[in-house]
């Protein structure tokens, strides 16, 4: 009787706090000042209409989450609501499923050129604007594509350099590592894989390095195809920007998505062709431990992406009727490969691979698997993006999880060595992929 007379007093708590959560919510909504004029004519009118709660405002689920509102009525909260900085994250990293980047973009400037329009403190509303500027950058630093909205932005920064407030010369100087040219040269040593491998020039087939060129597979080392594997998949991974997610992006053979998708495909050619290509059932044998081996050190490497082409390889046709060849195959190799795969199996949504991945530390450099990106994506985007003619809130939430998951690890660098004479390189741009044409 005393745990039930205890259940019904937590209950009546967590209905009271609900209620008062919502109350404190419309005193919030009441305390903005409204403004006239018509809200389709004018973004800015419409941020600081909000006379009509029902048709401009937010819809809350039963938890007092954000579940729908109106595009205009999100530009508002942005600017004007007391949100954390996840409001605005998943804002500017979903924003172009409902509204232009480029007119967002002329609107943060025009309110601070004019920061009366909105209530409050000038001051508090001009640093608000850089903060969101500030982390729009930090979130899409290498979506390039619209040059527009780039130009834009180094303008305004240029103009709070040479201002004459002391107050916008210190918003510069918070802002400009990275919204200025000096955010550019940043990007290269703090974001970009870099690799101390010497450019190599295939016309002097003099030099001693070119001399003894690798004739298959069974001639190279793992660890430094797993480095060059990880390198090639690394530099494509880096220049997706997150707009091609958008919408199943990965179907757009114009998109650097696609690209990535694409180059998946012809290593996982190639690894048939390696194999497939020996002559005899000991050396396939070989050749299938040594990819084995590549796998491990790309695990080592946390280069998953690069695992599911090995494995995909493996399990296909090609090379999975050779029963005599696998039957050869080394214990340890074997284990190996059924670590591996009991690593990336796809049961139960690949849990143990999102455990491994939840595991590694923000500032490790990893390789997430696209299929499991593509697969979240593909159950988020069943979802409708407008209901009534509001946003539909919970999509851009869901979204903005799977795409902060790639831009926080695109941030981090690769740092790989391999020796200069090494000539790893010059078989791979050679080697023969049998496609299954």
């Amino acid at each position: 009787e005393n745990r039930l007379m205890s259940s019904r007093r937590s209950s009546k708590t967590k209905a009271t706090k609900r209620r008062e959560r919502r109350e404190s919510v419309k005193r919030r909504n009441k305390r903005k000042s409204s403004a006239s004029g018509n809200p389709e004519d004018n973004l800015t009118e419409v941020t600081i209409n909000n006379e009509q709660r029902d048709k401009f405002g937010f819809v809350l689920d039963e938890f007092m989450h954000l579940r729908l509102g109106h595009r205009e009525q999100i530009f508002s909260y942005l600017l004007t609501t007391n949100y954390s900085d996840k409001f605005t994250t998943i804002f500017l990293l979903t924003h172009e499923y409902y509204l232009n980047s480029l007119t967002i973009l002329r609107e943060l400037l025009n309110i601070f050129d004019n920061p009366e329009v909105l209530p409050g403190s000038i001051s508090i509303t001009k640093e608000r604007i850089l903060d969101i500027l500030k982390l729009w950058i930090t979130l899409r630093y290498n979506d390039t594509s619209n040059e527009i909205w780039s130009t834009a932005i180094k303008a305004f920064i240029n103009s709070l350099k040479n201002s004459s407030e002391k107050k916008e010369r210190i918003w510069y100087r918070k802002v400009s590592d990275i919204t200025n040219e000096r955010y550019d040269s940043k990007l290269k040593r703090s974001y970009s894989t870099t690799v101390s491998v010497p450019a190599l020039d295939f016309k002097k087939e003099t030099h001693e390095e070119l001399v003894t060129i690798p004739q298959n597979i069974l001639d190279l080392d793992p660890y430094i195809v797993a480095v060059h594997m990880t390198m090639k998949d690394d530099s494509l991974f880096k220049k997706i920007e997150i707009k091609e997610y958008f919408d199943r992006g990965w179907n757009d053979p114009d998109t650097n998505l696609y690209k990535f998708i694409e180059h998946f495909n012809e290593v996982s050619f190639w690894i048939q062709t390696e194999i497939v290509k020996l002559p005899n059932v000991k050396d396939r044998s070989l050749a299938i431990g040594i990819f084995i081996d590549i796998a491990m050190e790309l695990k080592q490497l946390r280069n998953y992406h690069g695992i599911m082409e090995v494995l995909s390889a493996l399990s296909s046709l090609a090379v999975g009727r050779l029963k005599n060849s696998w039957k050869f195959l080394p214990s340890k190799s074997t284990a190996n490969h059924r670590a591996l795969e009991k690593l990336m199996n796809s049961r139960h949504s690949y849990s143990l691979y999102r455990q491994e991945i939840a595991s590694i530390r923000s500032n490790t450099p990893a390789l997430l698997f696209h299929g499991t990106i593509m697969q979240d994506l593909n159950l988020i985007e069943e979802q409708e993006t407008f209901t009534n003619g509001m946003v539909n809130w919970h999509k851009m939430d869901s979204l903005s999880k799977v795409f902060l998951q790639i831009v926080n690890r695109r941030k981090v660098q690769y740092y790989l060595t391999i020796d200069p004479k090494d000539n790893t390189l010059i078989y791979l741009k050679k080697a023969q992929v049998i496609t299954s044409d």
